[in-house]
């Protein structure tokens, strides 16, 4: 779990703005391409977040960061229903997970290191 907490604080610290939300904050909770329950998800964000607040100095950063728990239902189910469409897979080569399409082949310049 504290692995999990620790990737989910990194990408909060220095992730692309863009990508911080309550979705991403889902996929990165992911283990061997399952969702894991919403409540253990819920846990893992609420101290991903309390540890990433208190080390950000920019106040833009810091609002997207407090944003991601109001969103994080709506990114469960967003994932959830990407899953049970099969159209969201995760792989991890050389210490990156990568999105990947129906087919198996990787989305350019979608990756997050671990």
């Amino acid at each position: 779990m504290s692995n999990l907490v620790s990737q989910i604080e990194n990408f909060l610290l220095s992730g692309p703005l863009d990508a911080i939300c309550g979705a991403s904050v889902v996929y990165l909770a992911m283990s061997d391409n399952n969702v894991d329950r919403y409540e253990e998800i819920r846990t893992l964000a609420d101290h991903a977040v309390d540890l990433a607040i208190k080390k950000i100095l920019d106040d833009e950063r810091k609002v997207k960061v407090l944003e991601v728990l109001p969103q994080l239902k709506n990114g469960y189910r967003s994932i959830v229903g990407l899953k049970a469409m099969k159209v969201l897979k995760k792989a991890k080569k050389n210490n990156h997970w990568s999105l990947l399409r129906k087919d198996g082949t990787e989305y350019e310049g979608i990756t997050i290191e671990t």
